[in-house]
């Protein structure tokens, strides 16, 4: 299970959860590279009142893909 998910998460560049870890919350996470080399990373985590499905599994993972150029590397 976590090796495929670990998988997934390089693939897609982000990894999410929804209430996996604590019931209400979900969470979105990126990896922050400089050089290639991963140092790091981001979460941004909310209720899962607050986000809806749509804007959790689309629009979320679309505005991390976007910032994968440039802004995203230090």
């Amino acid at each position: 299970m976590i090796v495929s998910s670990l998988e997934t998460a390089r693939e897609d560049g982000y990894a999410t959860i929804r209430g996996e870890r604590v019931p209400e919350l979900g969470s979105i996470a990126v990896s922050v590279k400089k050089n290639g080399t991963v140092f790091g990373a981001v979460s941004v985590c909310c209720p899962i009142s607050r986000a809806s499905d749509e804007r959790f599994e689309e629009e979320l993972p679309k505005t991390f893909s976007r910032s994968q150029t440039g802004s995203r590397s230090i």
